[in-house]
């Protein structure tokens, strides 16, 4: 008989009748017969639950591969394959589910998706195949999108570039939108245009508030802070890197920056016009590593605010 399609061959080889009575389903193999490239399946047992035990011919040339997903049918006495329904080394990507990490686990072609049943982070809900075809070359994949990325507190424009106006003593804080996962470091970079001098305290920190509404005043927790007295002394482009615990998945999150000194440290800013309303919070005699609890901030309305990057990762 020439080579034909699996279906047809069967078709060819059973009466009718005996076709009519076959059930069809899905199965994974589990193991391969040497010699004859019969397969063995897992498949649930009305009897005992476990896989079959007698293996299964494959119509066709194409001999599945252990773990690939493949069509059976049988009647009566007779089972064969007829055909592979998922190929895992190469092919279309595909989605899987299951317990743990598919590291060095799971056999996929390249793109496809993992759903895992039981993330401990917000990292490992689910992963990509990114690299190779076997059962490595996994990587998590981010929830949500967004950080790490470099932000741009809202509300500023380059127009009618000067100096902040930050007071001695008192803490200034920018809104810098939420948290879409938990925050562990965050690098800041400003421009310091006029140096501190006769440091009492010099700080940078971020914060975090349950809510924020535009207009109003907010309550704002520090969650991290980094002594800049040693380099807000003399002006130019700074970078801060903070180091913070408690910042979780949305969070509202804020940079805080001020210091206590005869001359206070301002940084490179911008008059935010009604965009910044709410934006921009300051509290009078605070420093942030201090403060406690979370203390009521006054939202400021027209303010000059000042210019940052941030990177929160």
């Amino acid at each position: 008989m020439p080579k034909t399609d699996p279906i047809l061959q069967l078709i060819q080889t059973a009466d009718q009748e005996t076709l009519a009575k076959a059930t069809y389903f899905q199965a994974q193999v589990t193991a391969i017969e040497a010699g004859t490239n019969r397969v063995y399946v897992q498949r649930i047992d009305d009897e005992d639950g476990l896989p079959d035990e007698e293996p299964y011919t494959v119509l066709g040339s194409v001999v599945p591969a252990i773990n690939e997903w493949v069509l059976l049918a049988n009647w009566g006495r007779s089972a064969f394959v007829m055909g592979v329904m998922q190929r895992t080394a190469g092919g279309y990507p595909m989605i899987y589910r299951g317990i743990g990490s598919p590291e060095s686990v799971v056999s996929a072609p390249l793109s496809s998706l993992y759903l895992r049943g039981d993330p401990t982070t917000d990292q490992e809900h689910w992963y990509i195949k990114a690299l190779g075809t076997g059962n490595t070359g996994w990587q998590q994949a981010w929830l949500y999108p967004g950080n790490p990325d470099i932000i741009s507190p809202p509300g500023l424009t380059l127009d009618e570039v000067n100096n902040s106006a930050f007071g001695s003593n008192n803490t200034y804080a920018i809104y810098l939108g939420k948290a879409d996962r938990t925050i562990t470091t965050a690098t800041v970079r400003v421009q310091v245009n006029v140096a501190a001098v006769t440091i009492t305290w010099a700080e940078v920190a971020i914060g975090v508030s349950a809510g924020f509404t535009v207009f109003q005043s907010v309550s704002i927790e520090e969650k991290g802070f980094t002594n800049v007295a040693t380099s807000f002394n003399s002006t130019g482009e700074k970078t801060v890197t903070i180091t913070t615990t408690g910042i979780d998945r949305g969070d509202n999150v804020w940079l805080l920056v001020g210091s206590q000194a005869t001359t206070p440290f301002q940084l490179q800013a911008s008059d935010g016009g009604a965009l910044s309303a709410g934006m921009i919070q300051t509290r009078s005699t605070n420093r942030p590593s201090t403060q406690v609890g979370t203390p009521l901030y006054s939202a400021l309305i027209d303010a000059t605010g000042f210019f940052a990057l941030v990177s929160l990762d």
